[in-house]
């Protein structure tokens, strides 16, 4: 009977993974997705880069003119995949699809685990994985993700997987429940083991995907709901557990979370695809309302004798899509970005709706029941056939040989003479999954260091309020910004987005030295490629540009780049994060470095410290004090927040290792 029972048990598990491995076949076998516009670009480059680059994992200058490692994504998914790809001898390409499959396979498995935490049925919570798995409430709800998809009844998490690479989020999906079942367990006995899986499951949340960060906070918090009987004693000390581990969790973290990228992220977030500028005014609001909401409904859940997993993702389900919801039926946005949070939607809809169905069917008769779960698994198994098809029609090998965006990156790589370039829309997104050129742009906007390179971004493409100065002041920014090479694509260019305009707004006006077709790469004109200048001190930028337009600012700095008569600064990067100069200067001149200045960065002449600082735009600014030939080595070691992080994240571990050591030592020998 037991070993009966326990088969019963592995089954179930079993074949919710195997049912997600069915559905995502392909991606096991492909290295280069149909799907060529989705973010996955840019995860595969910090993927292999993070494989090439395991013992520096401090300064990344491939994006927006540098920034800390740290801005480039949370970074659990990505040092998985560089892993995978080291260990199999895969691309980067390859293992990332490979991962990430792996990844959502495991979603439905994690949300079974949990929902037997909370529920104690297996079957039930069986169900619950089943229909997370089929079925999407964001769809049949939203009209919009439902014309996106493509209908009802095809797998909305599958469709987001592919149509827009989200892979960290995904992955974040998957180790959400597996963290609310560590920490349900650290809350019912709080020992040092506990607390540290359990924070370490929610660290590895965060670490995955921001997104995902946030709808575990509100995971939390209807879980504490649940678990609070009412506002007493053992409450209050059921969410001061709860924030002490998180607190435990939030350090464990720190190396790579530290508060000034969480500012800086929190800075970017409200104008990344969309305005959302409100939504930090309206997210109290939203909360207080969605407490009270939840305080409601938890009551009439009890009152009708709904058990822990009935009233858990009911209760979450009013905050998750409350954020859905609340952008598509009200136009409010209380998140940036709350469109995405569709897919915790789809979960705890998922969940609440089978819980509170099983709950019913125990007050009809056996045969009422039995009738009606042998229609839900046919109708779910009619349901996993469509969308097999559906998959096996999207999911499919693309030789990227044969794509613009690859044809850009391997001639930059090949031509580039070390300069940092300008690459457009989808071609940026994978120019660094192909090659180590330096650009303007980048992959993840939340954490661009600057306001500067997003003007500058924005108006080289749109040219907006440049009338007839639109190529004037995009060459303007272009130099400002360290470009020496720009592409351009033209409207039969198979790049995905072509952001450009006007695409032949640079011809006749910057010589051509690459075309295929409509993919164009111009020469911008200069003395040099290098990133380091002499200039005087009037001759820096002196004011932020508020918009593309005002250019002013520039000219005087531009000209000092397009000078030639001042002697060349070489600049040579030792490795990610030192670089060294060699100029010739007389004293009172300064060294512009088209490199970004973070707290972080020193600057030596012969092993003596130098002035360092930012300019308006948010560039290296060295005062060498050299009269005539010097050399200046910068080195960036991430300052004394990112050295405090680091400590914090290393004594907190070490701490709790010890400490849940010491415990079991002590438990042995009193045993």
């Amino acid at each position: 009977m037991t070993i009966s029972r326990n088969s019963t048990a592995a089954a179930y598990p079993v074949i919710l993974a195997a049912l997600n491995a069915w559905l995502c076949a392909g991606l096991f076998r492909i290295e280069y997705s149909r799907f060529l516009g989705s973010i996955e670009s840019a995860f595969i480059a910090i993927a292999r880069w993070s494989q090439l680059s395991w013992g520096d994992l401090t300064w990344w200058p491939l994006w927006y003119g540098g920034m800390p490692w740290q801005n480039t994504y949370p970074p659990l998914l990505h040092w998985t995949v560089a892993a995978a790809a080291q260990l199999g001898g895969l691309s980067p390409a390859r293992a990332y699809h490979i991962v990430a499959a792996l990844f959502f396979c495991a979603g439905p498995v994690a949300l079974y685990a949990l929902a037997v935490r909370l529920s104690g049925s297996r079957f039930a919570s069986f169900l619950a994985g089943l229909v997370y798995s089929l079925a999407s409430a964001s769809a049949m709800l939203v009209r919009p993700i439902r014309l996106d998809l493509g209908g009802v009844l095809l797998p909305r998490r599958l469709h987001v997987l592919l149509a827009y690479g989200e892979g960290p989020h995904i992955a974040s999906l998957a180790l959400l429940p597996l963290a609310l079942l560590a920490l349900d367990r650290a809350l019912e006995r709080r020992t040092a083991w506990r607390v540290l899986l359990a924070a370490l499951a929610l660290g590895a949340v965060v670490l995955t995907n921001l997104i995902g960060a946030f709808a575990l906070a509100t995971a939390v918090f209807a879980l504490l709901l649940t678990r609070a009987d009412k506002f007493d004693r053992r409450s209050l000390l059921l969410c001061a557990n709860a924030a002490f581990i998180g607190a435990i969790a939030w350090l464990l973290v720190a190396f790579w979370l530290p508060p000034s990228l969480l500012a800086t992220v929190s800075r970017n977030a409200p104008t990344v695809e969309g305005d959302y500028r409100g939504a930090y005014a309206i997210l109290p609001v939203f909360f207080a309302v969605a407490a009270g909401v939840c305080l409601v409904l938890r009551a009439l859940l009890r009152r009708f004798g709904m058990g822990p997993a009935v009233q858990f993702f009911a209760l979450w389900s009013v905050l998750a899509g409350g954020v859905v919801l609340g952008r598509f039926w009200l136009n409010l946005a209380v998140v940036p970005q709350p469109h995405r949070y569709q897919l915790e939607m789809d979960l705890a809809f998922a969940a609440a709706v089978v819980f509170a169905v099983c709950a019913l069917l125990r007050r009809v008769s056996r045969r009422t029941t039995m009738a009606i779960l042998a229609v839900m698994l046919a109708s779910l198994a009619l349901v996993a056939c469509h969308e097999k098809r559906w998959a096996r029609s999207r999911i499919g090998p693309l030789d990227m040989r044969t794509t613009s965006e690859y044809r850009i990156a391997k001639w930059f790589d090949a031509h580039r003479n070390g300069a940092r370039v300008f690459a457009p829309g989808n071609a940026g997104f994978w120019l660094n999954a192909f090659s180590a050129v330096p650009q303007v742009a980048g992959g993840f906007d939340q954490a661009r260091p600057t306001s500067s390179n997003r003007i500058a971004n924005y108006f080289v493409v749109s040219g907006d309020g440049g009338g007839e100065h639109d190529a004037e002041y995009s060459l303007l920014w272009l130099k400002a910004m360290g470009a020496r090479m720009v592409a351009v694509t033209g409207p039969r260019s198979t790049e995905v987005y072509h952001p450009f305009r006007n695409p032949a707004k640079f011809d006749g006006l910057l010589p051509e030295l690459w075309r295929d077709g409509d993919d164009v790469i111009y020469g911008i004109p200069g003395p040099t490629p290098s990133l380091a200048h002499v200039v005087a001190r009037e001759e820096l930028v002196s004011r932020a540009p508020e918009n593309g337009i005002d250019v002013e600012p520039l000219r005087p700095y531009v000209a000092a780049l397009d000078d030639v008569s001042r002697p060349v600064a070489t600049m040579t990067w030792l490795d990610n994060h030192q670089i060294r100069i060699a100029a010739t200067a007389t004293r009172g001149q300064l060294l512009s470095v088209q490199v970004n200045w973070t707290a972080g960065w020193h600057a030596r002449v012969k092993g003596s410290e130098r002035p360092i600082r930012s300019d308006a735009l948010g560039f290296i600014v060295v005062d060498p004090a050299c009269d005539g030939p010097c050399s200046v080595d910068l080195v960036y070691d991430g300052g004394t927040e990112m050295k405090v992080a680091r400590w914090l994240s290393l004594l907190t571990l070490a701490g709790l290792l010890g400490f849940g050591a010491a415990t079991s030592l002590r438990q042995a020998r009193n045993q």
